[in-house]
C-alpha cells in the first residue's frame, strides 16, 4: 500500500503545481515527450515536471536539475541512450526521482 501512496504523491498537485499541456520552464517550451504529445504537464518544483501522454509518461528535468542529480544516478535513466538524463520513465525511473527530490 505504501508504494501506491508514494506513486499518488508523485502526481498529486501541491502548492508548486502548475498543470498545462506543455512544459514551460524559463525559455524552454516542450510539447512532445519520448512517449508522444504531452496531454498534461504538472510542475512539481522549479525544473521538475511530471508529464502524461495518451499512453505513458514520466519526469522531465531541466538542465539545472540534471546537474544536481547524485553521481550514482547520472546516466542511468531508462531512456539515457536516447535522451540522457532529461526524461525519467514513470515505471522504471519515477521512484528514483521522487526519492531524490522528496515527492
Amino acid at each position: 500500500m505504501a508504494f501506491l501512496e508514494d506513486m499518488a504523491n508523485i502526481v498529486r498537485p501541491s502548492h508548486l503545481t502548475r498543470q498545462l499541456s506543455q512544459i514551460v520552464e524559463g525559455d524552454i517550451e516542450i510539447k512532445d515527450s519520448p512517449w508522444g504529445m504531452i496531454t498534461l504537464a504538472t510542475r512539481k518544483d522549479q525544473g521538475i515536471w511530471f508529464v502524461s501522454t495518451a499512453d505513458h509518461g514520466g519526469f522531465w528535468l531541466s538542465p539545472e536539475r540534471r546537474e544536481e542529480l547524485p553521481e550514482e544516478l547520472k546516466g542511468t535513466s531508462f531512456l539515457n541512450d536516447y535522451h540522457g538524463d532529461e526524461w525519467w520513465e514513470q515505471d522504471c525511473d519515477a521512484q528514483r526521482i521522487a526519492e531524490v527530490y522528496g515527492y
